[in-house]
Parts: C-alpha cells; structure tokens; sequence
C-alpha cells in the first residue's frame, strides 16, 4: 500500500467548477466546501479580474486542474461557456493531462452526449449532506494513484475491479506467466466473453508496440475465443495506437485497451476498492 512519504508529498487536487449565471450560488457553496476540504479551486467569482480574457483565463484554469466538475441544469447545457469548457476538457490536449470530468446534475436536463458514459453527482434533490457526500467522492477519486502501487498490487487492483464489474477472474502467479496476467470471464450473456489481459504498471513510460504484441500472444494462449484486453497504468504511445488499429482492421484478434485515465474512472466507482488498494482512501 502507499507509504506516507508518498501521501505526503502528493499535492492537493486541483478542481475547476464549471457552470452556468443562474447557478453561481449553489457553484459557490460547492467551490466553498471543496476549498475547505484543502482542494485547491477554480471557481470564475474568485479568479476572474475586471479586463481579463475570460476564453485565456479558462484554459489556463483547465489546464492547471485535475478534476473538472460540469454543474449540469437546463442553463448550463445551454451555456456557450459551459460547452466550450468541456470540450476542451475532452480534447485529447487535456486527456493527456488526464484531467477527470465529473458530471453533477442540479436539476432536471438532457445530459450532453460527451457525458453521458461518466458516473455522476446527483444533487437534484439537495439534502443537507448532499455537498458533503460531493467532497467525499471527490476526494476518494483523488485517492486513486497508481504510481503509489508496485507492479503486483496493481495487477491485483484490476482484478478486484474486474470482480467489482461481474467478471469471474483467474489471476496469474507471481511468477512469468506466458504472456497474460488476468483471464476474466462472463458468463451470464447472450454471448459469453473471454479475455486475455495483459496488466502493465509504468511510472512513467507508455504502453508500447512490443506489450501489444505480447496481449495479443497472451489471447491466443488463453484460447481460440479469447480477445486481447491491455490495462496500463499510463498511456499508449502513438506507435501502440496505430499497431491496435491496424490488428482489429485486419486480423480475427481483437485488441482492446483500458489505459489509466480510462481505468481511473472504472476505479472510482468502486469505493470499497478504491479504499482496500490505497490507504487514504480508509481516512
């Protein structure tokens, strides 16, 4: 588990609130509450001056932050500057910051299509803990630190996430194992599926074409149903992009790949997961 130098040294979480005019009072008692939980905050009534460039003010912001949080109500949806916030926040200029997008529905509305997979807030019916529960959430996904785990406590971590997701999990000795780490399964569908995984822990390098290569040797041992699955801890490099979709375009293997900002929301929304694996998260 994460030693307390790592906590220590780790910095505060740094949190963009994004909503619309009408919704500055309730944006204000979240951007309070999460200051007082020591996030550091980026809320437009505290860091916008008269003759500022709100657009070069904003991507500052984002850029700068780990969690955007999108106040979601039928204003907000409508917003010039909510949209423009999100979009940049989904570009793949900022998923390589991978900063965290967090929906939090105030009221009834269409949820952007962009936001529609992530897990979100619900604060429609506002009870006096709701903002609490918000901060608590917040602060358990910031609890999520892969480089804080050796490379088997991560392996273990995607299987208990896996088993959290309904899959029947066989995981590896720790010992070298042919080329796969996990093999996980579901059987309750119309279409049982079988997947290979290769499990790659890095600090600080990306997923590279030889580990697409070996997922794909690791699919095939695993049986002829079986598709490649890789989960990192980083990113991919480009090379490894190009290598998955050239395999999928033109071989029967299919390669699919979990990468650590996509992990990180599968992570969270498992907390008794999030606070078995990393020690802050049981504070």
């Amino acid at each position: 588990m994460p030693s307390s130098e790592t906590e220590a040294t780790r910095p505060n979480a740094r949190v963009f609130v994004s909503h619309s005019y009408q919704d500055r009072d309730i944006a204000a008692r979240i951007s309070t509450a999460l200051k007082d939980a020591d996030f550091n905050v980026w809320f437009d009534a505290w860091e916008l001056q008269a003759g500022d460039s709100i657009a070069t003010k904003l991507r500052e912001g984002l850029r700068a932050s780990d969690f955007l949080l999108v106040l979601l109500s039928p204003e907000s949806v409508n917003s010039r500057w909510v949209r423009e916030e999100m979009a940049l926040a989904l570009s793949s200029e900022l998923r390589q910051r991978a900063i965290t997008v967090v929906p939090v529905i105030l009221r009834d509305c269409d949820i952007p299509d962009k936001l529609r997979d992530l897990t979100a807030i619900d604060l429609r019916n506002e009870r006096p803990d709701s903002i609490k529960q918000l901060v608590e959430a917040l602060t358990l996904a910031h609890d999520v630190d892969f480089a804080s785990l050796s490379p088997r406590q991560f392996e273990e971590l995607v299987a208990a996430v896996f088993e959290a997701e309904g899959y029947n999990v066989q995981l590896s000795m720790a010992t070298r194992d042919g080329g796969r780490d996990l093999v996980i399964r579901r059987e309750n569908e119309a279409f049982p599926v079988t997947m290979a995984v290769q499990v790659k822990h890095y600090k600080e390098r990306r997923v590279t074409v030889e580990t697409i290569r070996a997922a794909i040797g690791g699919a095939i041992l695993a049986g002829r149903d079986a598709s490649a699955l890789i989960v990192s801890s980083t990113q991919l490099t480009s090379a490894a992009q190009e290598l998955v979709a050239h395999v999928n375009e033109t071989s029967g293997q299919k390669v699919s790949v979990i990468d650590g900002p996509s992990l990180e929301k599968i992570v969270v929304r498992h907390p008794q997961v999030v606070r078995r694996f990393f020690r802050r998260g049981d504070k």
